[in-house]
């Protein structure tokens, strides 16, 4: 593709990594990101496969000393009346520990500053001719293609296929993070290092995670590290998330926050509530959780990537995983193509079918641990391991103690 113009819409994880993708494969890129300069402090978790980030960093999209905390096992934990609850299983399950703010730095470090338009918004896009004009503020680009990375309530996706939205799981995520040094008493938190475990907090009708990612500044060592905890709930009382939205951090109301609250009262060991109890109110998010497929991955002169294209259900650890997986099969698509539509159909065949067994297997998931949780104190650890063996129906799925070297949705071109 040497010598092709493409445009990126979107320069988040999926965004950059397209970027990078692109550049090596021997196109000119330039990338529209409306924000400003807001992406760079965003301290969530992200779960990535071990074998994917070597081969990032092997390929050069992540430097040799990107910094991770590996993870080996996931402790499930149930209210027993005792302070520190009692682990009903301990779930192997090897994956590296991301922040996804240093995540996103690294990766727009590799897209030159003079691709990068910060603050740029895309007001809309047409094909003209053999390519794409871009149309912002400042007037109209004209590109040989497009790439849409503008997450999952894409204006690329839509227009590639109308009348195709995000549907609704009818649950939500509660998100939050915070620097462990903010931690008085780590008694929970030494536990978990010691087993280099993750802990899983299991109750009727949803579920909870908690663990530690590396700091914004890179640093693994105890005491330095961010705290990053989500919970999987029935939504808040009264709210309808059936069209696509989320409640950002600072906007969650007193009804919100309330039940929020009872859902750690009735449901955590006390030593863990009071660790996500360390998160402010308005540090506090909830993300209702949606699913999406569309019949391909690429039209006319434009494709998809990330949540843009199929968006899948957190469960299966592969919103930024994926992104990411489908950057490098996006390369060697167009590594190979002499037009944009040869990479498009190239890229749509390597990753639609393997991403829609994603989203699949999401749904799965979200059924097992959430809307249909079974009676958790009842099971011995032999019947967690059939429950999670059913639940996967023969798909691999690397923090679930399968292969990590074959992450679901690995085929590439």
């Amino acid at each position: 593709m040497s010598g092709f113009r493409t445009a990126v819409v979107g320069g988040s994880i999926a965004g950059c990594a397209a970027a990078i993708a692109l550049r090596r494969a021997g196109s000119a890129v330039t990338v529209f990101e409306r924000s400003a300069g807001e992406l760079r402090d965003r301290g969530s978790g992200v779960a990535v496969p071990s074998a994917l980030v070597d081969e990032l960093v092997r390929e050069g999209y992540l430097p040799p000393e990107y910094p991770t905390c590996a993870l080996e096992r996931r402790w499930w934990y149930h209210v027993d009346g005792t302070a520190q609850g009692r682990i009903v299983w301990d779930q192997p399950g090897a994956a590296r520990l991301n922040n996804w703010g240093v995540l996103f730095r690294n990766l727009r470090a590799g897209v030159d500053d003079t691709d990068y338009r910060d603050g740029a918004t895309v007001l809309g896009f047409s094909s003209a001719g053999d390519g794409v004009e871009v149309r912002t503020v400042t007037g109209v680009e004209h590109f040989d293609g497009l790439v849409g990375a503008d997450g999952y309530r894409s204006a690329v996706r839509a227009d590639m296929h109308p009348g195709t939205a995000p549907l609704y799981s009818g649950y939500v995520l509660w998100r939050g993070n915070y620097d462990e040094e903010r931690v008085g008493d780590s008694a929970a938190l030494d536990r978990l290092d010691s087993g280099r475990a993750a802990a899983m907090i299991a109750f009727p009708g949803g579920h909870g995670n908690l663990y530690l990612i590396p700091n914004f500044d890179g640093r693994t060592d105890r005491g330095h590290r961010r705290l990053t905890w989500n919970i999987y709930a029935p939504p808040p009382s009264g709210q309808d998330f059936t069209a696509a939205r989320s409640v950002a951090p600072g906007e969650i109301d007193d009804a919100m926050y309330a039940d929020f609250l009872a859902l750690l009262d009735e449901h955590y060991p006390p030593d863990l509530a009071a660790l996500v109890r360390l998160s402010t109110r308005d540090e506090i998010s909830l993300q209702p959780i949606y699913d999406l497929t569309i019949p391909s991955y690429s039209r006319g002169g434009a494709v998809v990537i990330g949540d843009a294209a199929a968006l899948t259900r957190p469960h299966t650890g592969s919103g930024a995983t994926k992104a990411l997986m489908d950057a490098v099969a996006l390369e060697r698509a167009a590594r190979s193509a002499t037009s944009w539509g040869q990479a498009g159909t190239a890229y749509d065949e390597a990753r639609r079918a393997a991403s829609n067994d994603v989203v699949e297997l999401g749904r799965r998931i979200g059924e097992a641990q959430v809307t249909h949780t079974p009676d958790w104190l009842a099971m011995t650890p032999e019947d967690y391991e059939r429950w999670a063996e059913d639940t996967l129906a023969g798909r691999r799925l690397y923090f679930w103690g399968s292969d990590e070297d074959a992450p679901v949705g690995s085929r590439q071109p």
